[in-house]
């Protein structure tokens, strides 16, 4: 259901790997057409569904079937295979502490299964933490120890947002924690360990504080080198961190792929990245940032989209120096 673009959407789920994938098709669109909730009722299997909110028109509309296939319900029968039995295993340990978890999560924490890996750390994460400490700082295997230590982050660090507001930061973990991702070399890492090595350090940032000029250092040496990556993915996470290092020649980087970008929501989410970023900048750069804003009003989104896009810009104004 899309309230904002007023469509319902027909969604056809493919078994991949230990989940799924999909895609979908329009099914009923209309302007207005705020979608609010959708059925199919189970005695004349009508679909039913409602708009409204937002002071608009609210209604209840009934949808059915004229044609000659079978309406008739289908049983479906799930097909589990060995990876979505994996997972399933993992998952086990999720919400509880078993003397079996750690070993039988840990191999898997660089799985190339998406969802197998995250049902693995966060098995690891609901296990006593002095149980698996040590482990993750010590893990040779170079993707295993990213995924190990962003979920030490995760677990071990304040979190003002989830509740734990009042956590005394460790010095000495955080220490240990930013010199050990510091010592992974980026080509020893995966496509996927490169996002969470950057990750990592991205909660490392906010729920531990930030490390010593020396420390710093050390990570701007390490990502600075890979940026642009070959990929967007990769660029996205390097370029919204080294512009929180205010790294400068994030600036000259992040302009380039933000002009090359081929689709809108790349170029947003460079925009947004850079929207705090105050060292590196020329005139030439800054007046092409801030004219990009021009061109992004001419784009379409949901409801809210012209208000991020202005949320985007004033934060770009506000770290513009007094010169």
């Amino acid at each position: 259901l899309d309230w904002s673009w007023g469509k319902i959407h027909a969604v056809h789920i493919i078994p991949n790997g230990s989940s799924y994938t999909a895609t979908k098709e329009t099914f009923i669109t209309g302007s207005p057409l705020p979608v609010t909730d959708a059925i199919i009722h189970p005695d004349d299997g009508a679909m039913y569904f409602t708009i409204g909110g937002r002071r608009v028109q609210s209604g209840l509309y009934r949808v059915t079937y004229v044609g000659k296939e079978s309406t008739a319900l289908v049983k479906h029968k799930p097909n589990v295979n060995e990876l979505a039995r994996l997972r399933h295993r993992l998952e086990q340990f999720h919400g509880r502490q078993h003397s079996d978890a750690l070993n039988a999560a840990w191999p898997h924490l660089d799985h190339p299964d998406r969802f197998v890996r995250w049902a693995a750390i966060t098995a690891v994460q609901h296990q006593p933490l002095a149980k698996w400490k040590d482990r993750a700082l010590n893990e040779k295997n170079s993707n295993q120890r990213v995924a190990a230590l962003l979920g030490l982050c995760k677990v071990a660090a304040a979190d003002s947002a989830n509740g734990k507001p009042n956590v005394p930061v460790d010095k000495q973990l955080a220490a240990a924690v930013y010199g050990q991702l510091a010592e992974v070399k980026w080509d020893n890492l995966d496509h996927t360990g490169k996002l969470v090595l950057v990750r990592a350090y991205q909660i490392a940032l906010v729920r531990f504080g930030d490390p010593n000029t020396r420390a710093v250092k050390m990570i701007i040496a390490q990502l600075e080198p890979q940026f642009p990556a070959p990929v967007f993915e990769q660029n996205w996470l390097l370029c919204e961190t080294l512009a929180y290092l205010q790294v400068p020649s994030t600036a000259a980087t992040g302009i380039k792929l933000l002009q090359v970008a081929a689709t809108q929501e790349e170029q947003i989410e460079y925009a947004r990245s850079l929207r705090m970023l105050k060292a590196g900048w020329t005139t030439e750069l800054r007046t092409t940032y801030l004219n990009w804003f021009l061109k992004a009003a001419n784009y379409r989104g949901g409801r809210s989209f012209s208000k991020f896009i202005e949320f985007i810009r004033r934060d770009a104004v506000a770290s513009l120096s007094a010169a």
